[in-house]
């Protein structure tokens, strides 16, 4: 299914590292292609709004998900991606 991504999206995506820029697109082309399977679906609740987020996933400076959401929940055809947000930050040791 085709990605869409909001302005938000986008100002998040081109603040990353460019070193974790190739894991965010692996997850990405992921999720176009996993969207429907559970592991893609964590429900997280914001306000009264539920988003669908991806598992977190690795990259080299922290571990990242993705939210989204489809354009339209009875009939999709677009996946509609929120952010893209470190869930934890990696302390250097």
């Amino acid at each position: 299914m085709q990605l869409q991504f909001t302005e938000h999206f986008d100002e998040e995506y081109i603040a990353l590292h460019t070193r974790d820029i190739a894991a965010v697109d692996a997850m990405l082309d992921s999720l176009e292609d996993e969207h429907e399977k559970p592991h893609m679906r964590n429900v997280i609740k914001i306000g009264s709004m539920a988003l669908f987020a991806t598992p977190r996933f690795e990259a080299p400076s922290g571990t990242y998900r993705i939210t989204w959401k489809y354009d339209n929940a009875q009939q999709p055809t677009i996946i509609v991606c929120i952010t893209v947000a470190k869930a934890e930050v990696r302390r250097p040791v």
